[in-house]
């Protein structure tokens, strides 16, 4: 005889439920804004300011990432602005793009200084250097960037954090760049523990009331 304890089985399975939900992580946008200068400034109007040939952020990640979308904090009317996600060559210094991750791009026209995202579905492993990187042609109604003065900086997830323009970490400003991720957590063994008798339970008192059912008289069923 089968002993159900249909009290313990909801508990199980509640706190099953609970530590599935603590193990997906909500993405939330990251904006990226170094120590050193929090606040940042419009640097240019009316002008491209070496956009054409790409800027962008460069980091690696201490743990792997999900990234649903990337983003740029600009002013632009009636410009095709494209966007790639890289693997690069070195976190510092002069690098070379080895992989793509992510690009895409389209014609944008802002209300003034906004953000500007793109979607993406990408996963970010550790033990690379990424580069997240915007470009445009033509002029920008204004440009926006942050001094960090070639300092890189750590922020949550996200180290060795420094501006680019074109193939270089030599320049002394990074633009405002942002990206919607999460880290990716593998469940716990106890975690995998609890779902699994949660599920042994449940299944147990199914078949329970299906064999007490199977036993009433035919005239007592609804």
């Amino acid at each position: 005889m089968i002993n159900f304890n249909f009290n313990f089985t909801v508990r199980a399975t509640a706190a099953a439920v609970l530590a599935l939900s603590a193990i997906a992580a909500s993405a939330a946008p990251i904006a990226f804004v170094p120590p050193n200068d929090a606040t940042g400034k419009v640097f240019t109007t009316n002008f491209n300011d070496a956009w054409t040939g790409g800027r962008g952020i460069g980091f690696n990640v201490t743990s792997q990432q999900h990234v649903s979308s990337v983003g740029l904090y600009q002013n632009l009317t009636n410009i095709t602005l494209n966007y790639g996600l890289y693997e690069i060559s070195a976190g510092s210094g002069n690098f070379s793009r080895t992989s793509t991750v992510a690009s895409g791009g389209g014609s944008v026209t802002t209300n003034g200084l906004q953000w500007i995202d793109f979607t993406t579905d990408v996963n970010l492993a550790v033990g690379k250097n990424y580069l997240l990187e915007f470009s445009f042609n033509g002029k920008s109604n204004q440009n926006f960037f942050f001094n960090n003065a070639n300092a890189a900086w750590t922020q949550g997830d996200f180290r060795a954090l420094e501006g680019t323009a074109g193939d270089s970490f030599g320049n002394s400003v990074v633009g405002a760049f942002r990206l919607n991720g999460a880290a990716n957590q593998v469940p716990e063994p106890a975690s995998l523990a609890l779902v699994g008798v949660a599920l042994v339970g449940l299944a147990l008192g199914r078949r329970r009331t299906a064999g007490a059912r199977a036993c009433e008289p035919i005239g007592s069923r609804a």
